[in-house]
């Protein structure tokens, strides 16, 4: 048995359905970080192609964050397994609530 989108649903209690959360390459990555924070940080700590899902922050709420949050459990246990990584990156929670 694994998780399913019913188990994201109950645990994490995020959206499973409404739009996809898709990514659009974005070109110049310090002009875009510039036209949404106003300034570009010196040292950049966060991955800044999620930005681009809070430029509306009323739309953020409509996209399907279970499922994408889900997709992205199933593929860091996948590369845990195939690749002997020693680290984890998926949603914990999920899994110690889930089994």
């Amino acid at each position: 048995m694994t998780p399913t989108l019913f188990d994201v649903y109950e645990i994490l209690t995020l959206v499973v359905d409404g739009a996809p959360v898709t990514y659009r390459p974005i070109n110049d990555y310090r002009e875009y970080i510039e036209s949404q924070l106003g300034e570009v940080p010196l040292e950049a700590t966060m991955l800044t192609r999620y930005l681009q899902f809070f430029e509306d922050t009323e739309q953020a709420s409509g996209y399907a964050w279970g499922v994408a949050s889900l997709a992205y459990l199933y593929r860091s246990l996948e590369k845990s397994c195939t690749f002997k990584c020693r680290h984890f990156s998926g949603s914990t929670t999920l899994m110690q609530r889930w089994t």
